[in-house]
């Protein structure tokens, strides 16, 4: 019976932290700026593809996936900069302008890396309890995901930052007239969101075999609690 439960917690952990990881930075693009970011998933196909680069020079896994998320993050600073700041007032305009910021990237990369690349693996290590066999790295996984909630929770509630950042999302012209640089805020939030998008993966590039397919990315994921399926990478979803 123990075993059974574990399970069912194990496959609920690992569904868990793949929507959190992957919706946490958009969630936190759209509350403060309302930014519907469609090239979120790009943010996530950076921090898959630059971990699996910097691996492949001789990188340890952990120091790559965290530069993959700060790249990820620097880039969505630029983004934010250059195409956002300009659209905040216009919706439609900032959703149309993301959207083809993401067919632009997801072809350029098919031009630049090819059509397949190949994966760093899955990190070493796995346990039983009963007849089940259980990968120690989604639990890892899991772990992060908590974490990610536990860092923002603390930086957007018990910090000067997250103060300003909440008085600007709810009244922005009203903050700017306090003092509050907003231009920077909205500059950084918009970094940490795609910063945690590249971190989303960052995390699940050794899970995954990068596949191009009909010139659209997709992720195959290798989980031990579902059979592997495709995941669009510029509309990251839960796989079926």
């Amino acid at each position: 019976m123990s075993a059974e439960l574990f399970s069912v917690f194990y496959q609920f952990a690992d569904v868990f932290a793949f929507l959190i990881l992957s919706a946490a930075g958009l969630a936190i693009v759209f509350g403060m700026m309302g930014v519907i970011n469609m090239a979120h998933g790009e943010f996530i196909m950076c921090g898959a593809y630059v971990t699996v680069g910097l691996v492949k020079l001789g990188v340890p896994l952990a120091l790559a996936q965290g530069l993959a998320a700060v790249t990820a993050g620097l880039i969505g600073v630029a983004v934010e900069y250059l195409i956002v700041r300009r659209l905040y007032k216009r919706p439609l305009d900032s959703l149309l302008a993301t959207w083809g910021l993401s067919l632009i990237v997801t072809q350029s990369m098919l031009l630049i890396v090819g059509s397949s690349i190949t994966g760093i693996g899955t990190p070493e290590g796995s346990f039983a309890i009963g007849g089940y066999t259980f990968s120690t790295y989604r639990l890892v996984l899991f772990a992060c995901a908590v974490a990610v909630l536990i860092g923002l929770y603390i930086t957007f509630m018990k910090t000067r930052f997250g103060v300003i950042a909440r008085a600007t999302m709810q009244n922005a012209a009203m903050a700017k007239a306090l003092g509050a640089r907003t231009g920077r805020i909205y500059a950084i939030s918009f970094g940490i969101g795609a910063g945690l998008a590249g971190l989303c993966g960052a995390l699940y590039a050794p899970t995954m075999t990068l596949i191009r397919w009909a010139q659209r990315l997709w992720w195959k994921v290798s989980s031990p609690s579902w059979s592997a399926a495709p995941m669009s990478c510029s509309a990251p979803r839960r796989p079926p």
